[in-house]
């Protein structure tokens, strides 16, 4: 082989070799950044799901502490509510120590249970109710209670619950509703 034949077989075969390094090159290249391309997507569901982890954790806290903020004023705004309706207890209290205001409650609250027993029965009154009670009726042995009377008719099948006690139970949640609507009207 001469020597310009050589030459061009080695130039060939070096230009075929470029060619082949340069095709590998190119696929691993190709191949590097497809690996790299899937890591990426990885690495970006990963942080993705971490995400979407720590903000419904979050939420989730978010929405506990609201739901416990709730409850607090729920508790409070309850509380005060009763201290109203213990308020009112009092004040009903103190009205039995004004007699005439007293009295006039006491008789409309008497008669109103004589009617619902049948017009006659037995009224049962505070100790210091008795002697006025025995104007409307008979009287039985005291009863505990802040004000007003319980009357049984006279076949004692019936009992009519006319005192503070009773009127506040049956009330109570009439008296419960306008106490929140007047602390709370605004909110």
């Amino acid at each position: 082989m001469s020597l310009s034949a050589l030459k061009e077989e080695l130039h060939r075969k070096t230009a075929s070799e470029v060619a082949r390094l340069e095709k590998e090159g190119e696929e691993e290249a190709k191949r590097i950044r497809e690996q790299a391309h899937e890591e990426a997507k990885a690495i970006l569901h990963d942080a993705r799901e971490e995400a979407v982890a720590f903000a419904s954790k979050e939420q989730t806290q978010v929405s506990a502490a609201k739901l416990k903020a709730k409850r607090l004023v729920q508790d409070a705004r309850f509380q005060l509510v009763e201290e109203a309706v213990e308020e009112l207890k009092e004040r009903l209290a103190d009205r039995v120590n004004k007699k005439g205001e007293y009295q006039k409650l006491l008789e409309k609250l008497i008669r109103q249970g004589l009617q619902e027993a049948g017009g006659k029965g037995k009224l049962l009154v505070r100790k210091e109710d008795v002697p006025f009670a025995k104007k409307f009726g008979s009287v039985g042995p005291p009863i505990d209670t802040l004000g007003g009377v319980v009357v049984v008719s006279a076949d004692g099948g019936v009992k009519i619950s006319n005192t503070f006690e009773a009127l506040l139970e049956e009330k109570g949640e009439v008296f419960r509703q306008k106490a929140f609507e007047l602390l709370f009207k605004g909110e």
